[in-house]
C-alpha cells in the first residue's frame, strides 16, 4: 500500500484529497457553528414569545380569579341563608372548584354542601392565617383540601375592621385544573412547561403527583435562587430533568409569586441542526469522492509526459537506446523545460558520440597506415 504513494502522481492526488479534506472540514465547522448560532437564537426568540404569552394568560386568568374574590365581600354582610346564593355567583363566574367564606368564630359558609372533617377550624387554614397576614389578595401555595384531600390553591382576601380579621372570601382551584393549562404548553413532543411557586415548589406539572414538591428534586440544581435567577435572565439555560437533557426558559407571571417554566427538550430541539450536520456531511463526502478522481484524472494528463520521459531516458540507460527519440516540449511549464533540456542533452550526446566515431575512423586508418608502414620496414630489413 505505502508503495503506491511513492510515486509523484499519488502524492499529489493524496495531497490535493487531504486538502480538500481540510477545506470541506473548516467549511462544515463553520457552517455548523453559525448554523446552530442562528437555531439557538431563532429558538431563544420563539421560546420566550411562548413564555411571556403563556404567563400573560396565566397572569390575566389569575386576575379574573382575584376580581371575582374581591366581588365577593359583600358576602360578609348578608344573611346567612342568602349567602350560598351568593357564593354560588361568585362560584360561576369565577369558575372556582369551591366558592366560600370563613369567619373569625370559625364558622364557614360554602357555595354548596362540603364533607368538612368533624371540628374543622377554618381559621387555622392555611389561606385564611395567609389572607390575614396580608394587606390585599393572596394566592397560597399548594395545600391538600381537607373535603376531597386533592392538592389545591386558593385565592383568598381578608376583611378587617379595626386591623382584625373579621372573615376571608376565598375561592379554590384544584391543582389538575392549573395542570390541564400548563399541560396545553408543549412546544415539542417531549418538552412541557410547570409552574412554580418562589420558594422553589411545584404549582402545576404534567405529573400530578408533583404539585407541592421541591422542583429540585425533579429539575438538578433548580432551587428557589435559581429560579429567580433564570426569571431574571430570561434566556435558555441547560439543566438535566430525571437525567435528560433540556433547555429551561423562566418567565415570572405578574400578579402572583408564580414562575413558568418551559422546559425544551434538548434532543429534540436541535434535531434539525443534527440533520443539517449529517445532509452537510454527506454533501462533503460526494464532493470530496468527485473532486478526488477528477484531480487524479488531471495530475494523470499533466504527467503523461513525465511517464514519457522516463521511457526514453530508460531506453537510453539500456545502452541500445535510440538517440534520435525526442520528448514533447509542448506548453510553458515545468515539464516542457524538462523536456526541453532532456532533448539538448540527448543532442549533446549524440554530438559526442557522433565525434568519438570520428575520432576512432581517424584513429583506425592511422593504425592501418603504421601497420603497412611497420610491414615495409620489416621487408626492407629483411
Amino acid at each position: 500500500m505505502l508503495a503506491k504513494f511513492k510515486s509523484l502522481r499519488a502524492q499529489l492526488v493524496a495531497l490535493a484529497v487531504v486538502s480538500m479534506l481540510l477545506g470541506l472540514l473548516a467549511l462544515a465547522v463553520v457552517n455548523y457553528l453559525t448554523a446552530r448560532s442562528q437555531v439557538l437564537d431563532d429558538l431563544q426568540k420563539t421560546t420566550q414569545g411562548l413564555a411571556q404569552a403563556q404567563a400573560q394568560a396565566i397572569s390575566d386568568w389569575a386576575a379574573s380569579k382575584v376580581a371575582v374574590v374581591k366581588s365577593t365581600v359583600p358576602v360578609t354582610t348578608v344573611p346567612e341563608a342568602d349567602a350560598p346564593k351568593f357564593l354560588l355567583q361568585a362560584h360561576d363566574s369565577g369558575g372556582f372548584d369551591n366558592s366560600y367564606v370563613a369567619f373569625a368564630d370559625r364558622r364557614i359558609l360554602f357555595h354548596a354542601p362540603q364533607n368538612l372533617p368533624p371540628g374543622y377550624d377554618p381559621t387555622g387554614r392555611p389561606w385564611y392565617l395567609l389572607a390575614s397576614r396580608g394587606n390585599g389578595p393572596v394566592l397560597t401555595s399548594p395545600y391538600k383540601d381537607a373535603a376531597t384531600q386533592r392538592m389545591v390553591v386558593t385565592f383568598a382576601l381578608a376583611v378587617k375592621e379595626g386591623g382584625n380579621t373579621a372573615a376571608v372570601v376565598a375561592g379554590d382551584v384544584f391543582l389538575d385544573n392549573v395542570v390541564n393549562i400548563v399541560k396545553s404548553i408543549r412546544p415539542t413532543a417531549s418538552s412541557f412547561a410547570f409552574l412554580t411557586d418562589k420558594d422553589g415548589n411545584f404549582i402545576a406539572h404534567p405529573d400530578l403527583k408533583r404539585g407541592g414538591t421541591p422542583a429540585k428534586d425533579a429539575v438538578a440544581g433548580l432551587t428557589a435562587e435559581r429560579l429567580q435567577q433564570l426569571a431574571a435572565a430570561g434566556k435558555l439555560e441547560g439543566a438535566d430533568i430525571d437525567g435528560v437533557g433540556h433547555e429551561l426558559l423562566a418567565t415570572a407571571v405578574k400578579g402572583t409569586d408564580w414562575v413558568l417554566v418551559i422546559a425544551l427538550n434538548k434532543s429534540e430541539s436541535l434535531a434539525s441542526l443534527r440533520s443539517l450536520a449529517a445532509s452537510s456531511l454527506v454533501a462533503a463526502a460526494i464532493v470530496l469522492v468527485l473532486a478526488g478522481l477528477a484531480t487524479g484524472a488531471l495530475v494523470a494528463q499533466r504527467l503523461s509526459r513525465l511517464a514519457q520521459l522516463d521511457e526514453v531516458m530508460r531506453d537510453i540507460a539500456s545502452g541500445d537506446g535510440d538517440l534520435t527519440r525526442r520528448v514533447s516540449t509542448a506548453g510553458d511549464d515545468e515539464l516542457a523545460t524538462i523536456g526541453n533540456s532532456f532533448n539538448t542533452f540527448v543532442e549533446k550526446l549524440s554530438g559526442v558520440l557522433r565525434e568519438i566515431r570520428d575520432s576512432s575512423e581517424s584513429v583506425r586508418t592511422a593504425s592501418q597506415e603504421i601497420a603497412l608502414g611497420n610491414q615495409d620496414l620489416s621487408a626492407r630489413t629483411e
